[in-house]
């Protein structure tokens, strides 16, 4: 009998989550990973694929706030709109936004925020003399607005995973982000 204690009050846990209303499964705090990839237009920043992290807070059961990061690690060669050739990459992307979240059902949900770019930020290396391979390094960082979009399915009680889009936009760039993140909630 002792053996099978553990295995019933595991049992009863995982039913009592299973029918626990939508709105009590909705977690406080969200930490998350993502992956996708940054398409730029405007001036010549790079393409890139990217990852990132994120945590939201969620003080009222449909609003919260967040803060994430994407980060580039890849390099694009593009000319630059004075002609020249570059190696553009080190994409950082880092963002502040309000969310309001809609529950569909016990495990759909969805979620749409905006806010800040509070920095955007790349690395080039301006080749300015193709022949007698001379370069300069520049760092080129701005700021904006942000817009997040995700479609949140719950996995297991504190586990999701969330397709989505993120549009960072400035006066003289946009970066549309497809991403999918998964999100462990507490």
């Amino acid at each position: 009998m002792a053996t099978r204690l553990p295995s019933l009050l595991l049992a009863g846990v995982l039913s009592g989550a299973a029918t626990t209303p939508a709105a009590a499964q909705h977690d406080v705090v969200e930490i998350n990973a993502a992956v996708g990839y940054a398409t730029a237009e405007g001036l010549p920043p790079p393409d890139l694929p990217v990852v990132g992290a994120g945590v939201t807070v969620w003080p009222a059961e449909r609003w919260g706030v967040g803060w994430s990061m994407s980060y580039g690690p890849g390099e694009e060669d593009r000319v630059t709109s004075s002609g020249q050739p570059a190696t553009f990459g080190t994409l950082m992307l880092h963002r502040a936004v309000v969310y309001y979240r809609h529950a569909f059902s016990e495990s759909l949900s969805a979620a749409v925020g905006g806010g800040a770019l509070v920095r955007g930020s790349y690395d080039a290396v301006v080749f300015t003399g193709s022949t007698s391979g001379h370069s300069r390094s520049v760092e080129e960082s701005w700021s904006g607005f942000s817009i997040d979009a995700v479609l949140r399915a719950r996995i297991v009680p504190h586990l999701s995973i969330q397709p989505g889009v993120l549009i960072d936009f400035a006066l003289d760039r946009l970066y549309y982000q497809p991403v999918i993140r998964v999100a462990v909630g507490f």
